[in-house]
């Protein structure tokens, strides 16, 4: 199949300087184009997973787990990034936000949350999709365990934030800078370092 956008296309240009993923969906819900980040994303082999429905291309065990096609399954009506192709598609606004979805790659699944932005694009004859996928995971983890009401930002109780912080850390070691580090760390060798380290924890 002829590739939506050929290789130097000023909009695969575009598309390619965006640090987000994106993706270009068509009025069957089939993903046909993604760009450079969502293309390393993804990994080897992408563009034998591309002219697929969103969640196949995405790796959504929902389909997998189901026996069933993306769209079909009983989760399918909550996912936003196929309501937010539709959307556009039906010619109704896409509101941006987060959106959850679990991923499984390498018979692993993964939690993960992204900001969905969907908008119209025409190129030619062609009504389009362009869909931006922002990770936003680590946000929404860190939220997670804030002792803050959505409401109003009081204190509320919090089962064990210090725990969760802890958990956070060693699934994203790169998230804290070295400057951050306590007295007690920063007099530590370099390889003595780190949230998975037991005597580098959070105290």
């Amino acid at each position: 199949m002829e590739p939506l956008l050929p290789e130097g296309s000023s909009l695969l240009a575009l598309l390619d300087a965006l640090p987000s993923l994106a993706f270009i969906a068509d009025a069957n819900v089939t993903v046909l184009e993604a760009n450079r980040s969502a293309r390393q994303w993804l990994g080897d082999g992408v563009g034998t997973r591309l002219s697929l429905p969103p969640g196949d291309v995405l790796h959504c065990i929902f389909p997998r787990d189901s026996h069933g096609d993306c769209g079909t399954t009983e989760f399918c009506p909550s996912c936003f990034v196929r309501r937010s192709i539709e959307a556009v598609l039906s010619g109704q606004p896409a509101p941006r936000r987060v959106a959850h979805m679990i991923l499984g790659t390498n018979g692993r699944s993964e939690d993960r949350w992204f900001l969905v932005s969907a908008s119209p694009l025409v190129l030619g004859d062609r009504r389009l999709v362009l869909v931006v996928l922002e990770d936003a995971t680590q946000i929404v983890e860190l939220r997670e365990f804030l002792p803050l009401c959505p409401g109003c930002g009081a204190s509320r109780e919090a089962s064990d934030a210090l725990a969760q912080a802890r958990v956070f850390l060693r699934k994203h070691p790169d998230f804290l800078r070295a400057d951050e580090l306590c007295d007690k760390c920063r007099q530590r060798p370099p390889e003595g370092i780190g949230p998975g380290d037991e005597a580098g924890e959070l105290a």
